[in-house]
């Protein structure tokens, strides 16, 4: 699996020096055309789109909309990639030695191993590229289309030139297009043009010679909408766009991995050049002692392959995507391998409110006034009073989204759905209402303002409707409708007004202004607003949150709301789902986080906060900063084209799947596909357990290839017999490392995963202590063995001692899988004994030993002689008694 790494500094460079691509197609021509011109060129009505049949036609002439920013790695490349370790060229150089020597059963033999060792690897390495390039495709951009006149979402590889996109803030644009239509449109083409403010854009035709960054009817892949809304024609699609042609000259591709995966290559290396140092050492004492030269070359090769964990990488690789899957399942896609293993050290988790701690299916439960308030069930559909009817009106009309059969039927955000089911609810028909007074334009929300507007026709002429923040509406406002008409909003009726928003937040309602004017021009259409009233939206707390909040707690994670909402608002839901306990607990806003960048001694006062509301995008990223600069282990939560900043900032950005941008979603290490905090928690788990496996099958692994060392080292010192031949020690590397440490690498987790504090982010995936016990864990297991093999060669001699050593550190390295269990908990309960996979682990590794004993040629050529009645009891005592130390030192000084 590759990814191509472009570079942005490379790809500004090219383009600002080059100012465009070759001529010969409609991407490089459309700018300089009007837009009547590109329809008629690429043969497409506006309002219809192209029909499927014709969208098929041109894919299968200009291919998909792929650039090759991922691309798997053939199955060729992966058997190639098997012999590229140095274990393969030490297996090699031993089969070439035998076969040089005459000894033609043992060149075989190794090369039967190599072969099976090579398809393991294969077929391993292959299902995780599988798993890996079926979970990318979870997260591909989408794209908003007309297809034979109806708006629908299809992959954005899918699409072709000529095809007719649907543009709106946060959308990240899928291929090169040529505006048709656009109303307050802006895109951030940083990385294309190096413009480090977002681009307005217009639709009208342009000279030949404009550069890139100046192509205002343009917009290009790769780039995002960070305000407005437009209706484009596809221009160019893959290749042919000005991203493509880039990533085209971009030269080569390397691996993505993570740090972890990085961490393993490096650990590997250093055990296989001690190992091969160790082994050197041991072949040139033999030789020394006057053993034959063959005999202690064919076994330093052997040894060094056997210490040498082969295994390392493909059941790492293996082990992180089947954890992915897991989180898969459970809603969470991972965007980076890394996500997962930065997840383990996790010590803040700064979440949104609406959508994570609520159910985001908000209802529209009050109407506020300067007068009074009623409750939507008490409005009648009858004659209303004159500003309940405009709040309806301004409800509906100042509102882009779509009201459907039923609450998952509509389109839009999930506010405005309740704005239009409540205005239905009272009796008034957002459809109709649209027909009456059509919209002329709109200003689309400024998260600086906290507002936007729409301007629609009605019977007076044209009005501007007006919604957002509370108090950015109030502020705006020198007139509030009553019900005997408009009067003067004084000082003291505004405080007045202030309190009862208050109130009513704390109630726990999320309360929006409306207000209205005559028509003005742009630059005026937030002055002089008449404030019609206030909306309070119930959207009750998810009721699975206090439980995984609790979970974080006990895992030490803290977490932080940070929200857009009211100060009462986040302090009533903060208490419900247990974030902060009572009502009294301190609420800042974004006017300390800009302090906080300020003044030193006030960022320190808001590093023990826990709810934060009327934050701005922009303050995201001061918070995020802030706790980085703790020394904390960050993960937020985002959804809009402006938490993309933070997102990208945080050690882990978590996006919205089902309500967030695809901008936010890019910029995110992890996509929530149902926006639960619940699904946060669980993917903390998942990559807690990912670490946990990992750092297990890398115990089991280290400590096995160290008990076989310390049995030939043994036995040097002793000058006693080789234990093992090197076909015996090739076979029982084959036999105990491959499948128990890939079914170590498969578990389910410990119970406890949860309990426990974050691991810190620096600390080693071996550390001191457990290369203490790797060591005195492999020398028990390799003396036990030692035992054995010289009590047989007292007893029957040399052949059936050097049968004896095998079984018995084959099983002891077989026991030991189940001795690894986490400190609390039981032997027999544990998240080993629960692991389907190490018992067929166990009993398969098992079944090969037995075969490589019992049954001829293969006990013939291993020189493995079946032991007796009284050899096996001497293999079963020494065998068990190194898992038995473990457990009843465990016992007795670890608890």
């Amino acid at each position: 699996m590759h990814v191509v790494r472009r570079n942005s500094d490379q790809l500004r460079r090219f383009r600002m020096k080059n100012g465009g691509t070759t001529d010969g197609d409609h991407a490089n021509t459309a700018y300089v055309r009007s837009k009547e011109w590109v329809l008629d060129a690429l043969r497409v009505d506006p309002e219809q789109g192209l029909s499927e049949n014709e969208a098929a036609v041109r894919r299968a002439e200009y291919g998909t909309n792929e650039i090759g920013t991922w691309r798997r790695t053939s199955y060729w490349r992966i058997l190639v990639n098997q012999f590229r370790g140095a274990v393969v060229w030490l297996l090699f150089a031993a089969a070439a030695l035998s076969f040089w020597l005459g000894d033609v059963a043992e060149g075989v033999a190794i090369v039967v191993v190599l072969v099976i060792n090579t398809l393991i690897g294969f077929f391993t390495e292959a299902r995780a590229a599988t798993s890996m390039d079926a979970l990318r495709k979870l997260t591909r951009t989408t794209a908003r289309v007309r297809r034979a006149g109806r708006e629908i979402r299809v992959d954005a590889d899918d699409l072709v030139p000529g095809d007719i996109v649907l543009l709106e803030a946060g959308d990240v644009v899928p291929a090169d297009l040529r505006l048709l239509s656009s109303v307050d449109l802006h895109t951030d083409e940083s990385t294309l043009t190096g413009e480090s403010v977002p681009v307005a854009k217009s639709t009208e035709a342009i000279g030949r010679t404009v550069p890139l960054a100046d192509r205002r009817n343009m917009v290009f892949r790769g780039t995002s909408v960070t305000r407005g809304n437009a209706v484009a024609i596809t221009a160019a699609t893959g290749s042919r766009t000005q991203l493509g042609e880039i990533t085209e000259m971009v030269a080569g591709a390397e691996a993505e991995s993570s740090p972890l995966e990085e961490r393993l290559a490096q650990l590997g290396w250093h055990l296989a050049l001690a190992a091969l140092a160790v082994s050197i050492a041991i072949a040139a004492a033999g030789v020394f002692t006057g053993r034959p030269l063959f005999e202690m070359l064919e076994t330093a090769i052997a040894l060094a392959v056997a210490a040498v964990p082969e295994g390392l990488p493909i059941v790492a690789t293996l082990s992180l995507a089947r954890g992915m899957w897991r989180m898969a399942a459970r809603n969470v896609l991972i965007n980076r391998l890394s996500a997962v293993e930065t997840l383990g050290s996790t010590n803040i988790l700064l979440t949104d409110k609406t959508g994570t701690l609520t159910e985001n299916r908000m209802s529209v439960e009050l109407l506020l006034f300067s007068d009074g308030e009623i409750r939507t069930e008490e409005v009648s559909e009858k004659k209303k009073p004159p500003q309940v009817e405009a709040a309806i009106r301004t409800m509906v009309l100042c509102n882009d989204a779509v009201l459907g059969p039923s609450h998952d039927d509509s389109e839009g955000d999930p506010m405005e759905v309740a704005l239009l089911r409540a205005a239905n609810d009272m009796g008034l028909d957002p459809v109709a209402v649209g027909r009456t007074c059509p919209r002329q334009r709109s200003i689309a929300f400024d998260p600086d303002i906290k507002m936007m507007a729409t301007v629609n026709a009605d019977e007076a002429g044209t009005r501007v409707h007006v919604k957002g923040a509370p108090e950015a509406v109030l502020a705006a406002s020198t007139r509030v409708l009553g019900a005997n008409g408009e009067i003067k909003l004084t000082s003291d009726l505004r405080r007045d007004i202030e309190a009862r928003i208050e109130a009513a937040g704390a109630t726990g309602l999320r309360m929006l202004g409306l207000a209205q004017r005559d028509d003005a021009d742009d630059e005026q259409v937030y002055s002089e607003l008449t404030l019609i009233g206030f909306v309070g939206l119930q959207d009750p707390a998810r009721p699975e949150v206090p439980a995984a909040i609790a979970d974080c707690l006990r895992a030490g994670v803290r977490v932080i709301m940070v929200t857009g909402d009211h100060k009462e608002t986040a302090r009533k839901i903060a208490s419900e789902v247990g974030l902060v306990k009572g009502h009294d607990v301190h609420v800042s806003d974004g006017v300390e986080l800009a302090q906080a960048r300020e003044l030193p001694e006030a960022a320190q006062e808001l590093l023990g906060i826990d709810v934060f509301a009327r934050v701005p995008p922009r303050e995201k990223l001061t918070l995020v900063a802030l706790h980085q600069q703790n020394n904390s282990i960050v993960a937020m939560t985002g959804d809009g084209v402006n938490d993309a900043p933070a997102l990208q900032k945080a050690d882990i950005g978590i996006a919205m799947g089902k309500r967030g941008t695809q901008v936010a979603a890019e910029a995110s290490d992890i996509i929530l596909r149902d926006d639960a905090f619940g699904s946060i928690v669980e993917a903390m788990r998942q990559g807690r357990i990912v670490y946990s496996n990992i750092r297990m099958f890398v115990r089991y692994l280290f400590t096995c290839n160290l008990s076989e060392i310390a049995l030939i080292a043994v036995a040097m010192l002793a000058g006693v017999p080789m234990p093992l031949t090197p076909l015996q020690i090739l076979f029982l590397n084959l036999i105990t490392d491959i499948f128990p440490a890939i079914a170590l690498g498969m578990g389910e987790g410990a119970r406890d995963v949860m309990r426990v504090a974050p691991r810190r982010p620096d600390e080693p995936l071996v550390t001191r202590r457990r290369w203490k016990g790797i060591v005195a864990e492999g020398a028990l297991i390799g003396l036990c063995a030692f035992g054995a093999f010289l009590i047989e060669l007292v007893r029957s001699g040399v052949e059936t001692a050097t049968g004896v050593a095998f079984l018995t550190i084959c099983i002891a390295q077989l026991l030991f899988v189940f001795v690894m269990y986490p400190r609390g908990e039981a032997l027999f309960s544990s998240e080993i004994t629960r692991n389907g996979y190490v018992w067929f682990a166990v009993f398969f590794s098992t079944g090969l030993m037995l075969a490589g004993t019992y049954l001829p040629p293969l006990s013939d050529v291993l020189g493995i002689q079946p032991p007796d009645l009284e050899g096996w009891a001497t293999i079963l005592v020494a065998g068990s008694a190194p898992a038995a130390v473990i457990l009843v030192t465990r016992r007795l000084f670890l608890r």
